[in-house]
């Protein structure tokens, strides 16, 4: 995603700039979140999923003031509820500007975890979010959906 971002930077023109990961689905309020990002003053603002069972997931860690203090790598291990990333994310200008100079492959291990503490910030309302990482979510997702993705599930 972070090539992308250094190959569209030019044609980027609003402040911030809305990022999405094409393989969540979420029914988050959008525009919440957009001011919950301006009202954050963040670099970047990560719209952040509560799950029940946070196994399959890295996990965030979130401090007192609502920022993301640290990420924490998937553990299969480990389960119980947890915040995690829903892959939605308002970016400034200013870290677009940062990561088209760089050499980032990836926007959340070589960009979000490097920030400095208190710069991306977190949003945590309650909404719908279905990660449609493996043919079960996708089902899932598709059954959200009313049929509507077409997405097949092999048994």
């Amino acid at each position: 995603m972070t090539t992308f971002m250094s190959f569209a930077r030019a044609a980027l023109r609003s402040d911030p700039v809305m990022v999405v990961n094409g393989d969540s689905l979420a029914d988050a309020d959008l525009c919440s979140l957009l001011e919950h990002h301006r009202t954050a003053k963040a670099n970047a603002t990560m719209l952040c999923a509560e799950v029940d069972d946070a196994g399959r997931y890295g996990r965030l860690v979130l401090d007192e003031q609502g920022f993301v203090e640290r990420f924490v790598e998937k553990d299969s291990a480990f389960h119980g509820k947890a915040w995690i990333n829903a892959g939605i994310y308002f970016v400034s200008t200013q870290l677009l500007d940062v990561i088209a100079a760089g050499t980032a492959t990836s926007l959340e291990r070589d960009v979000f975890e490097r920030l400095p503490r208190r710069s991306l910030a977190a949003f945590t309302e309650c909404f719908r979010f279905i990660d449609i990482g493996t043919p079960e979510s996708l089902v899932q997702a598709d059954e959200a959906f009313g049929g509507s993705l077409g997405a097949q599930h092999n048994r």
